[in-house]
C-alpha cells in the first residue's frame, strides 16, 4: 500500500479563550483612543476659551491705554476722575482742538464696570451720571466688588489696570478646565498730566 505523500489539511481555529483575550485587547485600543480623544477635545475647548477672554480682555486693556495717553489736566484740576462707585473711571480729553491746555472744549470720557461688562463712555461729564450712549468693550469680566476691572490711581498721571474675565463671571462658579481666568495687569502713564 502506498502512503499518500499529501498531509490531510490541518483544522485551524480559534479557541474560546483566545478570543476572549482578542476582543479584551481590542476594547483596551478602543477605550485608549477615545479617553485621549476626548482629552484632547476638552483640553481645545479650554485653551480656544482662554484665548478669547484673553483677546477680550487684551483690547480693553488697549481701548483704555490709547484714551488715558491723551488725557490733560494738573494737580488742581485732575484729569483722571473715579466714578463715586469706584466702578471705573472718567478721563478728560483734549481733542477739539487739541491745543495743550484745559479748557471747555476739552471732552470727558468714562470706562465702567457695570455687571459683567466694560463699557466706554465716549461722552461722560463728571457733573452729570453716565451718558446712556455706552459701548461694551469686553464681556466676561468677573462680577465681584473689588474684581473683574481694578484700577488703582499711585500717581495723578499713572493708572495701574487689572482687568479679570472668567469664561462664568459668576464668582460662585469655579475655576476650572469649562470655565478658565485670565488676568491682565498694565501700568499706564499720561504724558500730557501736570504733577505740579
Amino acid at each position: 500500500m502506498k502512503t499518500s505523500l499529501i498531509k490531510p489539511a490541518l483544522k485551524k481555529s480559534l479557541t474560546l479563550f483566545e478570543l476572549i483575550i482578542a476582543i479584551s485587547l481590542l476594547s483596551v485600543l478602543i477605550l485608549a483612543f477615545s479617553s485621549m480623544e476626548l482629552f484632547s477635545r476638552r483640553h481645545v475647548l479650554t485653551l480656544d476659551r482662554q484665548a478669547q477672554l484673553q483677546n477680550e480682555a487684551s483690547f480693553a486693556l488697549e481701548h483704555m491705554r490709547k484714551n488715558i495717553v491723551m488725557a490733560i489736566g494738573n494737580m488742581s484740576d485732575t484729569p483722571m476722575r473715579f466714578y463715586p462707585d469706584n466702578r471705573g473711571i472718567r478721563i478728560r480729553i483734549d481733542d477739539t482742538p487739541a491745543n495743550g491746555r484745559v479748557d471747555a472744549t476739552d471732552t470727558w470720557i468714562g470706562y465702567r464696570h457695570v455687571g459683567s461688562q466694560i463699557l466706554f463712555l465716549p461722552n461722560d461729564p463728571p457733573p452729570g451720571g453716565p451718558s446712556p450712549n455706552s459701548v461694551v468693550i469686553a464681556n466676561h469680566i468677573l462680577t465681584t466688588d473689588p474684581g473683574g476691572l481694578t484700577i488703582v490711581m499711585p500717581a495723578i498721571n499713572q493708572l495701574n489696570i487689572t482687568v479679570e474675565a472668567r469664561w462664568v463671571p459668576n464668582p460662585a462658579t469655579p475655576v476650572s478646565l469649562d470655565n478658565p481666568t485670565v488676568i491682565l495687569t498694565t501700568s499706564i502713564i499720561a504724558p500730557a498730566v501736570s504733577t505740579n
